[in-house]
């Protein structure tokens, strides 16, 4: 075939389909460009736009091969991909009919993908996507799922860690819908049996998302989940979380420290990220090197090398934390502490002069040292290392447009051991801006535990969770529940929101 270069006019030949084979129909026609040849290592591509650099990286994974990019029309690209993917898939359907079957599991997918891809670019697809993803920025929707079943496909938001079903759409749509989450993911559309993860970027508005998709094949059909993060959020300061004076001096100085390790532990979604963020704001980051290892990366802070963890090309956080520590680290923050090799490595960094800042899934502080023992850590080190440990809970807040003053019931005051009394709690009566739920936005809770030599030996020793427990209650630590009830007594919260996420001791 003749391809047009630069300073070349006249028509363009045939695509080869060896050329169309290295890249997949959905990227090229999602990236507006058309493989036409492959000569030695390098792919010729056309494409309307050959100084974009960003499609052309993309097809060059894809295609294993170098981009040789020359200039072709719209028009030019969308007919030679037409009949390119076309010829393929007529030939690949020959060989079934004609082969010994060996392909028909390939041909098959290929067709599903061809289907998938022409549903996805339906308008009310398209519109359908959109419109959701509107819905959810508007109403301050941390995640949305998208659910399929026998009566229709359920469109539920989760609002203030509360889910709410918010749409029902027509069970018909569900193919078309899941397939246009798939494309703008850049994930495999004839892939229905195995679980996806992929990303992309929208813009609602003034505001910019980047949005986390998730999907699982279900009994009624793939289920879908979309996390919405805003790159335009501003940093909470430490001082704006809600921490009582004694818990944030606490936090203060160990921040202070240049060696050692805190860790912030909780539930997933209970805003452990933003405590480490609000911390990293207070560093000097021109005097130290801070390096953070995240999954994903949720804010860009300036003169902070963040790195984002791809687990799929062996860049995890153990990955990454050894080569961070060739970078002459003074500040370390990693995402989330998950298997022993990280815990080890991050303790090692904590005994060697860094400071490292890091997550741990655990239900609260007194329990923390016996979750990493039991993820392999030994006790004398984690003992040296670890030097504080704040648990977090978030709870809901009353709403301020519909705030009113009430009594809590002589249930709710038994529990939380309160003396019940006119007046002595606030609550939400339900209005259009809470959307009748009488709470509007969220805080958290905190217990802060300083870890002193008492508390060391306790943890060398490899005394239980309920033993620590129990030494920093009777040095006057305040549990979750407590840091809850002063909250809910300044009218910030409800006693029942106190009791829906905190427990007893």
């Amino acid at each position: 075939m003749r391809v047009r270069r630069k300073g070349d006019v006249g028509p363009v030949g045939d695509p080869e389909p060896a050329a169309a084979r290295r890249v997949p129909r959905e990227v090229a026609e999602r990236l507006g460009v058309l493989p036409l040849a492959v000569e030695d290592d390098h792919l010729i591509l056309g494409t309307a736009d050959p100084d974009n650099v960003l499609a052309l990286d993309e097809v060059a994974k894809h295609a294993g091969a170098r981009i040789v990019p020359v200039w072709l029309s719209d028009q030019e690209i969308r007919a030679g991909i037409e009949r390119v993917y076309s010829e393929i898939r007529t030939r690949r359907s020959g060989d079934k009919a004609g082969g010994d079957g060996g392909g028909a599991e390939a041909t098959e997918r290929l067709l599903a993908r061809d289907a998938a891809a022409s549903l996805a670019r339906t308008a009310p697809a398209i519109r359908a996507v959109d419109e959701i993803i509107r819905l959810a920025a508007s109403e301050r929707a941390s995640d949305v799922h998208v659910e399929a079943q026998k009566s229709g496909v359920y469109v539920r938001f989760r609002v203030d860690g509360i889910m709410y079903d918010r749409l029902k759409l027509p069970l018909d749509i569900h193919p078309a819908l899941v397939s246009r989450l798939k494309i703008i993911s850049n994930l495999d559309i004839a892939e229905r049996r195995l679980p996806q993860d992929g990303r992309f970027d929208r813009k609602v508005g003034k505001d910019e998302y980047d949005v986390r998709v998730s999907v699982i094949p279900t009994t009624a059909g793939e289920k879908v989940v979309l996390r919405l993060l805003a790159k335009t959020q501003d940093i909470i300061e430490l001082e704006q979380l809600g921490m009582d004076p004694d818990c944030l001096a606490i936090v203060k100085r160990e921040l202070e420290r240049t060696y050692g390790m805190m860790l912030v532990t909780g539930p997933t979604g209970s805003g452990k990220t933003t405590t480490l963020y609000a911390a990293l704001s207070r560093m000097d980051c021109v005097s130290l090197n801070v390096v953070t290892i995240e999954d994903p990366v949720e804010y860009e802070f300036a003169r902070v090398s963040q790195i984002q963890v791809h687990p799929k090309i062996g860049l995890d956080f153990a990955a990454a934390l050894r080569h961070v520590l060739r970078q002459d680290p003074d500040v370390l923050m990693i995402g989330e502490i998950r298997d022993p090799e990280t815990l080890n490595m991050a303790i090692r960094c904590g005994l060697t002069g860094h400071m490292v800042l890091s997550t741990v899934h655990c239900n609260d502080t007194a329990a923390t040292p016996a979750r990493l023992i039991d993820m392999g850590g030994e006790p004398f080190l984690i003992a040296s290392c670890v030097t504080a440990v704040v648990a977090q809970r978030l709870v809901r807040c009353v709403c301020a447009n519909c705030r009113e003053e009430f009594t809590p019931s002589a249930a709710v005051c038994q529990t939380l051991g309160l003396n019940p009394g006119p007046g002595r709690a606030c609550r939400g009566a339900g209005c259009e801006t809470c959307r009748d739920t009488g709470y509007y936005g969220r805080k958290a809770l905190f217990e802060v535990m300083a870890v002193d030599d008492s508390i060391r030996d306790a943890i060398t020793a490899g005394q239980p969770a309920s033993a620590i427990r129990a030494m920093i209650r009777a040095a006057g630590v305040p549990s979750l529940r407590d840091s809850g009830i002063r909250m809910a007594s300044q009218g910030i919260t409800t006693f029942e929101e106190v009791l829906r996420v905190t427990q007893m001791d």
